[in-house]
């Protein structure tokens, strides 16, 4: 099942990085990643840490994006940025 790549994503921790949403869709064909971080310099150092999972090797990630909150964004939202990572361009629609 799952439980193996949640296990792997929850043991490579990286402290100011965490994980909001993922979606693996069937055998792992198709993997999306979204999370906040408070230091954008540390979300490629988690990534590279989870391409070290037996359970993640061989996955690639190859869209990335990562936004700020724009000036309107108050509280502790404004604090974060968030990121998404995506193993294959998803389908519109």
């Amino acid at each position: 099942g799952f439980s193996d790549y949640f296990v792997s994503f929850a043991r490579q921790r990286v402290p100011g990085v965490w994980l909001t949403e993922f979606d693996i869709t069937g055998a792992a064909e198709e993997m999306s990643l979204a999370g906040r971080t408070t230091n954008p310099e540390l979300v490629p150092r988690y990534m590279q840490k989870l391409s070290s999972e037996k359970t993640l090797a061989g996955i690639e990630f190859r869209a990335f994006q990562m936004n700020r909150p724009g000036p309107e964004a108050k509280g502790p939202d404004a604090m974060f940025v968030e990121f998404q990572a995506r193993t294959a361009a998803r389908n519109p629609g």
